[in-house]
């Protein structure tokens, strides 16, 4: 499921208050049940997302979607491309479409308590191309080492001077306590136990996404290229890259306009502060309300051009050896059939329990009673923490 980085962002919206290009004025103001919306559109020919939801308190857990609503962008020809809702506060533009360059676009949506809310009229500033990804072992602050994943870019557009850039990593995951076998396991009489083949969940895939806002800025060097900016940095010992990685990096070209609201949520969210109690308030962004200048909405309509590429790599082409290569802690169990009582049957209370078969004890004693080694689900079966098909774009 993908992460929803501005979503958390905005829930946490407190104490700013202010336009996107002066300096920053805070207010501080009670909660407010603020529409927020997410809506980028790029020079990609594709169905766009746009996704509309209401604020939360900071202790809330779940958010609240927008539904119901008619969305569109329009663009300075008049043309308008429609969006439908395909589950709750997500709407997907009816059409396929591409942001044309030289070409201006807007957002328009009503929402079924007939609040109206319309976007300044945004365009592409500038197109740049992600040129190659690379990736090497650093040491950090902390004398500890790291892979640190980075890019160059270069620029086709002299405007192309400010970025936001988000990844998909996915890795491969193999249960460390996997076996082609498991028991059925008969309660009556407990010693009848069938052992079958054909288990699956030996490999499996993940796939994450970036949770943070990476940016960078090219208006104070001489042209807007990037060289070596640093998009992710993962610990050597970090079990995603114990056997073979995969890391997507999407390069968006934003407005000033775009890269400093996208700055002052960031500022934000990395605030000491941030959970203070008594501390609402907004971010403003370039959408507002055209038939009510007290509602107020927090988000921004962007429309940006957009250069991704993918790389792979194996823990062997670093050289690293990963110590901790699961993501769960593995509990290996020797349960006996039956307790010395024969009131009650462990092994059978395991399997019944998030246990599963993993091999043969041979060396029964009375700390390991039992004639099997079981383990935990997650350890036995990668389908618990991952998805067992293969993405369509991995190369092995």
């Amino acid at each position: 499921m993908k992460r929803n980085t501005l979503h958390i962002l905005f829930f946490l919206i407190m104490v700013l208050n202010n336009s996107c290009v002066e300096p920053f004025e805070n207010e501080n103001i009670a909660f407010d049940d603020l529409l927020v919306v997410e809506a980028r559109i790029t020079n990609e020919n594709k169905h766009h997302i746009i996704k509309l939801s209401r604020t939360i308190q900071i202790d809330s857990i779940n958010n609240i979607p927008e539904k119901q609503s008619i969305v569109c962008v329009i663009d300075e020809a008049q043309n308008v491309y429609n969006f439908s809702e395909i589950s709750e506060g997500i709407y997907k533009s009816d059409v396929t479409f591409e942001a044309a360059l030289g070409k201006k676009y807007k957002l328009n949506i009503k929402t079924k308590d007939k609040g109206e809310f319309t976007s300044t009229f945004e365009s592409i500033t500038g197109v740049s191309e992600i040129k190659n990804i690379n990736y090497s072992i650093e040491e950090n602050n902390l004398k500890e080492e790291i892979i640190q994943i980075s890019l160059d870019s270069k620029s086709l557009e002299k405007n192309a001077r400010y970025y936001l850039f988000e990844y998909e990593e996915t890795y491969k995951l193999v249960a460390p306590y996997w076996t082609p076998f498991e028991l059925e396991l008969v309660p009556y009489p407990p010693e009848n136990i069938l052992v079958k083949s054909d288990q699956g969940g030996h490999v499996c895939y993940k796939t994450d996404f970036s949770n943070k806002i990476i940016q960078s800025e090219t208006q104070s060097l001489s042209e807007g290229d990037l060289k070596g900016f640093v998009v992710r940095s993962i610990s050597t010992q970090n079990y995603i890259v114990a056997h073979r990685y995969s890391i997507l990096i999407k390069q968006y070209v934003q407005s000033l306009e775009a890269y400093s609201f996208y700055q002052a949520l960031k500022r934000f969210s990395e605030s000491e502060g941030i959970f203070l109690e008594n501390q609402v308030g907004f971010i403003q962004g370039n959408i507002t309300s055209e038939n009510d200048d007290n509602r107020q909405v927090i988000g921004f309509f962007e429309v940006s051009s957009v250069s991704e590429k993918r790389i792979f790599f194996n823990s062997e082409d670093l050289n690293i050896d990963v110590i901790n290569n699961y993501p769960e802690e593995c509990i290996l169990v020797t349960p006996a059939v039956l307790s010395g009582d024969g009131e009650s049957k462990p092994l059978l209370n395991a399997l019944s329990n998030g246990y599963q078969y993993w091999d043969l004890n041979s060396n029964v004693s009375d700390t390991m009673p039992g004639p099997y080694y079981v383990v935990n689900d997650s350890c036995a079966d990668c389908r618990f923490v991952g998805e067992a098909e293969k993405p369509d774009f991995w190369i092995d």
